[in-house]
């Protein structure tokens, strides 16, 4: 999903793929960092309507199964199906595991926004690291992510 040209991919997994053998590829469905983005994003700047700019980082239809299946048929792959499943992102208990997180969505996410100072940044960090606080469990912290299992078969 992050490549630059899928349709590339999937023929040259096809392509190395076995006669009779399966490919699985796997893409995001949905994360709950792009919610809790979101979410910040509304807060820092105290709105309630759309945030300002959409929080892509791939194209939007590598999201969506029917289209995995239909690029995989396309390069020859058969009997091709797809399962959502969640999963989660699971770090560290204590402020270890925050702080691996704060290097991850809140770094990616903050390259598309317009800080208008300092102070701006400083305080969308904060709200990040309060979202993550809100979802540590005993286990640690932990973010939930729906996954596209998509699988074909080469004939």
């Amino acid at each position: 999903m992050y490549l630059p040209d899928p349709s590339k991919a999937l023929a040259h997994l096809y392509r190395v793929t076995r006669p009779g053998g399966i490919c699985f590829i796997t893409t995001w469905h949905r994360t709950e960092t792009r919610t809790i983005g979101e979410h910040v994003l509304r807060r820092l700047r105290g709105r309630h309507d759309a945030v300002d700019r959409p929080m892509h980082f791939w194209k939007r239809e590598m999201e969506d199964p029917g289209y995995l299946i239909s690029e995989m048929e396309k390069v020859g792959f058969r009997d091709c199906r797809a399962e959502q499943r969640l999963v989660y992102a699971t770090y560290p208990c204590s402020s270890r595991g925050i702080d691996l997180a704060m290097e991850l969505a809140p770094v990616l996410l903050s390259k598309y926004i317009d800080f208008k100072d300092e102070e701006e940044r400083e305080r969308y960090k904060e709200l990040w690291r309060e979202e993550f606080k809100q979802r540590e469990t005993k286990e640690g912290l932990r973010i939930k992510m729906w996954a596209n299992i998509v699988c074909g078969t080469k004939q």
